[in-house]
C-alpha cells in the first residue's frame, strides 16, 4: 500500500516511471525505471540553486609531485593522457528565465550532467510523501529502513568494457575511467580526477584526491621509517652493551621469596627487542612524523582549496547548503530567509517549543537510565568485593590451622619411639 502510494506521488510530481519485471535466484525482482522530464528537472534545479556553466575555461592542471620531477628534469612515469578531459566552466545559479545565457542550453539531452539529474530525482525521492506527513513518512529512505523496496540507486551509462577498433576519443566516461584508472596496471599513475567528478560527483571526487593525496606523502614517511628501522638492527648488532649481557655469566638474586636465582643473559631478546624499538633514531623519527603531520595537513588545505575552486564547490556548505528534504516536507509553512531571501521551510514556535520538550524528555530519561545502570554496576562490583574479601580471609585463618596441624604431625613422628614411650 505504501509502495503504490508514493508511486503515485512521484507520477503527480512529473516523474515518468516504468516497471520492468526479471527473475533472480528463482524470485521475481521488480525494477521501477524513472526519468525526469525537461520541466522538471528545470524547476527542482531553480529550487536547488545548480550551477549552470557559462563560459569554459582552461586552467592547467599539475600535480606537486609533478612540478618537483619536472624541475629536477626526471622523467615522470606516472603521467599519463587521458582521453576526453571534461571541460571547465565559469558557473552561475541556474535560472529558467535566463536558460538562453547558458552554455549548452539548445541540447536538453546534455545541458544536465549525469551528476546533477541523479541530484534533482534523489531531491524528489527524499521529499515525496506517501502517508501521515507528521508521522515522518516521508521519502524513499524510510521505505527503505521499512523494506517496502530492496534499494535505491542511479544506474550507469553504458557498458564499461572498451570495444575494438574504436578510438580512445569516442569512448564514454565510464570507459574511460575503467580503461585508465579502475585497473591494477593503473596503480601507480595520477588519477584522472576531472572524469571522476564528472562520472560520480564531487563528493567522490574529493575523497579519491585526498587518497592519492595521502598515499603520496607517505612515500617520504615510509623510506624515512624503513632507514630508521634497519639502523635499529644495526645497532642491536653492533652495540657493546648488548653483547656483554648476552654473554654474560652473571647470578642475580631472586625476584621474589619463592623465586630461584637467575642468569643475567636470559633478558638478551628483551634487551635486545627494547634496543631495537627504542633508540635515538626512534627519536628522530617521532620529531619527523610530527613535522610531516602538520606539514602533509596544510598541504592538503591548500590542494583542496584548489580543486574546490575550480570546481565550483568551494562555498557549497557555507551558502548553498540545503534544508534536509525530510524537514522540507514535514514543515507546514515556509517563511522568507532574511539574510539570503530564499524561501525556506519553517516551523512555528509552538511546533518547535513542543518538540524541543518532547526531545529534551527523552534525553533526560535516558541519562537518569545511564546513572542508574552506573550505580547499579558500582554496587554490584562493591558487594562482590566484600564476599571475595571476607572469605578470602577466611581461607586464610583455616590454610592457618591446617598449616599448624601439619607441622604438629610433623614434630610427633620425628620424635624417636623410646622417647615417645
Amino acid at each position: 500500500m505504501k509502495r503504490e502510494e508514493f508511486l503515485s506521488r512521484l507520477r503527480d510530481a512529473g516523474l515518468l516511471l516504468e516497471q520492468r519485471e526479471r527473475l533472480y535466484l528463482k524470485r521475481k525482482v521488480c525494477y521501477v525505471l524513472l526519468n525526469a522530464p525537461w520541466t522538471v528537472l528545470c524547476y527542482y534545479a531553480e529550487e536547488l540553486s545548480l550551477r549552470a556553466p557559462l563560459q569554459v575555461v582552461q586552467t592547467p592542471t599539475y600535480s606537486w609531485s609533478e612540478r618537483v620531477l619536472e624541475r629536477l628534469s626526471i622523467p615522470n612515469l606516472m603521467s599519463q593522457r587521458v582521453p576526453n578531459a571534461p571541460p571547465d566552466y565559469y558557473t552561475c545559479p541556474f535560472r529558467t528565465s535566463k536558460l538562453d545565457r547558458f552554455l549548452g542550453s539548445d541540447n536538453k539531452e546534455t545541458f544536465f550532467k549525469r551528476t546533477q539529474r541523479h541530484q534533482l530525482l534523489y531531491e524528489i525521492l527524499a521529499r515525496t510523501p506517501y502517508g501521515d506527513v507528521t508521522r515522518g513518512e516521508v521519502g524513499v529512505d524510510r521505505l527503505l529502513s521499512e523494506e517496502e523496496f530492496t534499494a535505491a540507486y542511479p544506474l550507469h551509462e553504458g557498458s564499461y568494457e572498451v570495444p575494438r577498433g574504436v578510438s580512445s576519443d569516442r569512448l564514454s566516461v565510464r570507459q574511460v575511467l575503467f580503461q585508465y584508472w579502475a585497473r591494477w596496471g593503473s596503480w601507480y599513475r595520477y588519477q584522472p580526477l576531472d572524469h571522476i567528478r564528472d562520472y560520480f560527483g564531487e563528493k567522490v571526487a574529493l575523497y579519491f584526491a585526498w587518497l592519492g593525496f595521502y598515499t603520496g606523502w607517505l612515500v617520504p614517511a615510509a623510506v624515512v621509517g624503513t632507514v630508521v628501522f634497519l639502523f635499529g638492527f644495526w645497532l642491536v648488532t653492533t652495540d657493546l652493551p648488548a653483547k656483554e649481557l648476552c654473554h654474560s655469566d652473571i647470578i642475580m638474586c631472586p625476584l621474589c621469596n619463592i623465586c630461584s636465582h637467575w642468569n643475567l643473559s636470559s633478558i638478551c631478546l628483551t634487551f635486545k627487542a627494547g634496543l631495537l624499538f627504542d633508540n635515538g633514531g626512534t627519536v628522530f623519527f617521532s620529531v619527523f612524523m610530527a613535522l610531516w603531520s602538520v606539514t602533509f595537513l596544510e598541504f592538503w588545505k591548500r590542494s583542496c582549496s584548489c580543486l574546490t575552486h575550480r570546481w565550483n564547490c568551494s562555498q557549497h556548505q557555507e551558502v548553498e547548503e540545503r534544508p534536509r528534504p525530510e524537514f522540507t516536507a514535514m514543515a507546514p509553512m515556509t517563511t522568507r530567509n532574511p539574510v539570503t531571501g530564499a524561501e525556506e521551510p519553517y516551523f512555528p514556535e509552538s511546533q518547535r517549543l513542543r518538540r524541543i520538550l518532547t526531545g529534551g524528555a527523552v534525553i533526560v530519561v535516558m541519562v537518569f537510565m545511564v546513572l542508574m545502570f552506573l550505580i547499579a554496576i558500582i554496587l554490584y562490583r562493591t558487594i562482590v568485593s566484600i564476599v571475595i574479601y571476607r572469605a578470602q580471609k577466611s581461607f586464610v585463618v583455616l590454610s592457618g590451622l591446617d598449616k599448624l596441624t601439619l607441622h604438629i604431625q610433623t614434630y610427633f613422628m620425628a620424635i624417636p619411639p623410646a622417647i615417645a614411650i
